[in-house]
């Protein structure tokens, strides 16, 4: 195979993107639901299918691969007291012993303290294992099976501790059926994700991005962020006196790209999904094509062409082009991951067609072209020549 076939391309660019696994450890009393939250949270049903090492007597490190997380998981809390402090130095040992690690991939970037909000009570030796733990790392106390109007009173109470914690999040991993048949949906695992990534280093954060499942939006948010990137390149790229929809330098940037925002989204990748994808880039609506109308549309955004207004044409060409199909490529995934949140799936023709159908829109829109400039006006401080 030459190494300029576009599915090798993307195969290769996929395999190149390299996330540091984010260290989770989770910890709380026997019954509050740890697995069920992990499982909840996580892609690949992670207490279920992934491998578990022991990392001390009592604690296992469960990793899956391409999963980039690491959650140290630790036995149920029981209330003897003697079993809790050989727990505690434990624990609390293995913690101290990877923070002084100089590689910073090898700490504990967060805890998640579990406690059971339908019992609507915290053991004195719990907050004292928060205040010691949170001297090594940070906490986010989590409200397991808070269904009821209860688990509410229950959070302002331990709000009104003033533990040491980032922050203390009431949720319901599964959905809760009530004696009277009432079910109770679950709730509050996006904004446990959402405080979770703001808590850890930014490093790690990608990963972690990559790992949960729940928060659509999230992985959203980081995708944009990357498909900016990649406009700035294509811009850079073609900022010449000459056009370069048609140049060959744009389609292994945009595969580069796809390739990164199908890693971020934890998406699995076979020979069938890279042929579909592939022809959505190269076939007839993509960016070749599209550009050539689309170097004429951003014309009236300069008032004049000479060799910097030309060049800067150009490069809104290449980034606009590379922008349309990017931003529709991550509503697709978007789309694949909320259907698997169902347990559903999307066939690679409806993939095809809904990428295609995007991008024709997005090259089509008006507001999305003058959007697009406004953003690469800021970027590169291009303010003569341009219109508002």
């Amino acid at each position: 195979m030459e190494s300029h076939d576009p599915i090798r391309m993307f195969q290769e660019a996929y395999d190149k993107v390299k996330m540091l696994p984010v260290n989770i450890m989770v910890l709380g009393k026997s019954g509050v639901g740890k697995s069920t939250l992990i499982n909840s949270v996580f892609r690949e049903n992670l207490t279920q299918t992934g491998i578990g090492k022991p990392v001390t007597r009592s604690v296992k490190a469960i990793r899956k691969e391409g999963v980039p997380v690491v959650v140290y998981d630790t036995p149920g809390i029981e209330l003897n007291s003697s079993n809790q402090k050989s727990l505690r130095t434990e624990i609390f040992d293995k913690i101290k012993e990877m923070a002084m690690m100089p590689d910073e991939g090898d700490h504990i970037h967060l805890m998640w303290y579990c406690i059971n909000a339908n019992a609507n009570r915290i053991e004195e030796f719990e907050i004292e294992w928060i205040r010691e733990f949170s001297e090594k790392v940070n906490i986010i106390v989590v409200l397991t099976q808070s269904h009821g109007k209860d688990s509410l009173h229950f959070q302002k109470f331990i709000d009104g501790l003033n533990l040491p914690v980032a922050n203390v999040c009431r949720v319901l991993a599964q959905p809760y059926e009530s004696g009277s048949g009432h079910i109770e949906p679950a709730f509050g695992l996006e904004d446990l994700v959402d405080v979770s990534y703001e808590c850890l280093p930014e490093a790690y954060r990608l990963a972690f991005a990559n790992a949960q499942k729940v928060d659509i939006e999230r992985k959203t948010m980081v995708c944009n962020h990357v498909v900016l990137t990649f406009c700035a390149t294509a811009f850079s790229t073609g900022f010449v006196p000459v056009p370069v929809a048609d140049s060959a330098m744009l389609v292994p940037q945009q595969i580069v790209m796809l390739a990164k925002l199908t890693k971020i989204f934890g998406l699995p990748v076979d020979r069938a999904y890279l042929t579909y994808l592939v022809s959505a880039v190269l076939g007839t609506s993509g960016a070749t094509v599209a550009g050539k109308t689309l170097f004429a549309n951003i014309l009236k955004f300069f008032p004049g062409v000479g060799t910097v207004a030309g060049g800067a044409i150009s490069g809104s060409t290449a980034a606009v082009i590379t922008g349309a199909l990017g931003f529709s490529y991550i509503q697709i995934l978007a789309k694949i991951a909320q259907a698997s949140k169902r347990g559903e799936t999307i066939t690679n023709d409806k993939i095809l067609e809904t990428v295609q159908t995007t991008f024709k829109a997005k090259m089509s829109d008006k507001r999305f072209f003058r959007n697009m400039v406004c953003q690469l006006k800021k970027y590169m401080k291009l303010e003569k020549g341009f219109e508002d």
